[in-house]
């Protein structure tokens, strides 16, 4: 059987969460054969997914979100324009995906969250299975005008199947929606990290990190006070260039970041889906960054309830406090990480493509 996955090229979000979904996919049917169709993570794609079964296609995909770099908020204007783009050559995109789905002989395709694709597929009659909490349509809806939008919601109604995750945009539209999950956390490379780290009892460490398609210098840089909170080691992303005694940057061809979350007592994050599951699966507490203009950060925070300790805080509080009373979170209970929202995902994929 032949899958073309299609994920979304905004940050390592979908993309990570894709990877987890894709590996437990390989090892449940070992008839399966996957085409990645994707560009902005492609490299760590390649290198988190080692398997004959697994081939890539460079493809661009949704560009999502523009943010102010300054306030990390929606810029309006630039979205419609980005919008205004996907109008004008929606129908060639079309057409060059039946063209390689027809080449290809696909015979499902998995979107997370590629409007086109499924337009397509729906085009040839190949089922198609959207997996997301929010459909761009529904992020865009405050932003784009409705009779501009209409054209993706129709897209987005000629899926096949939707699998809608915790915390979905419209959820009263989706009665059943599937538990967070992440790639697997490997606690015996999180014992490394902290050896490593020189991490003593009476640390806290932190993880840090905003997006793989966030500018961090324009939010804190080197002299920021926010590295120097007494009695914290910081960890942050590979792309943040940070020099401190206090923080330690992930090297750039390390791929499994969960396990640098595991090892964290808490991270600070902006609330999107993929690195928040990590938190609950690594046991991290959350500081959440406030952003007024997203639907879905306060859908994700909504859905947190029971199943994390998480704190929401303005980024101008963070870039201007050492937030001490914040950190008193570390004493409180962990929740105990869940998995059944990957087991879900996997057994409904499998009970889908075993009726072809």
């Amino acid at each position: 059987m032949y899958i073309a996955y299609y994920i979304s090229d905004y940050g390592y979000g979908h993309a990570t969460r894709s990877v987890a979904i894709i590996r437990e996919l390989l090892k449940s049917n070992e008839n399966l054969n996957l085409i990645i169709c994707h560009s902005f993570a492609q490299k760590f794609l390649q290198e988190s997914l080692r398997d004959s079964r697994v081939t890539f296609r460079t493809l661009e995909t949704d560009i999502g979100y523009i943010l102010n770099p300054q306030t990390l908020e929606l810029d309006h204007l630039k979205i419609q324009d980005m919008y205004e783009e996907y109008l004008v050559h929606r129908k060639r995109k079309i057409k060059g995906e039946r063209d390689f789905l027809t080449e290809k002989n696909i015979d499902y395709i998995i979107s997370d969250i590629y409007s086109t694709a499924i337009e397509a597929a729906y085009d040839l009659n190949i089922p198609s299975i959207g997996i997301s909490n929010f459909l761009w349509s529904d992020v865009y809806k405050n932003i784009i005008s409705d009779s501009k939008l209409k054209v993706m919601q129709e897209a987005y109604a000629k899926m096949t199947y939707y699998l809608p995750l915790k915390g979905q945009i419209n959820s009263k539209r989706y009665m059943n929606t599937f538990d967070f999950f992440s790639r697997e956390i490997n606690h015996s490379e999180v014992r490394k990290i902290k050896s490593k780290l020189n991490i003593s009892l009476s640390d806290i460490v932190i993880f840090y990190g905003l997006g793989m398609k966030i500018d961090h210098s324009t939010q804190f840089d080197n002299d920021s006070s926010l590295w120097s909170t007494e009695g914290c080691k910081f960890i942050v992303s590979s792309h943040i260039d940070i020099s401190h005694p206090n923080v330690f940057r992930i090297p750039n061809d390390y791929t499994e970041t969960q396990n640098y979350i595991a090892a964290s007592d808490f991270t600070i994050t902006k609330p999107g889906w993929s690195t928040v599951s990590e938190s609950i699966n690594g046991s991290s507490n959350l500081l959440l960054i406030k952003r007024d203009s997203f639907i879905e950060d306060q859908n994700t925070i909504d859905a947190l309830n029971g199943k994390a300790n998480y704190h929401v805080i303005s980024l101008e509080k963070l870039n201007h406090s050492k937030f001490k009373d914040t950190l008193l979170m570390k004493h409180h209970k962990k929740f105990k990480p869940t998995s059944s929202g990957m087991r879900e995902i996997i057994k409904k994929l499998n009970d889908i493509m075993s009726n072809y």
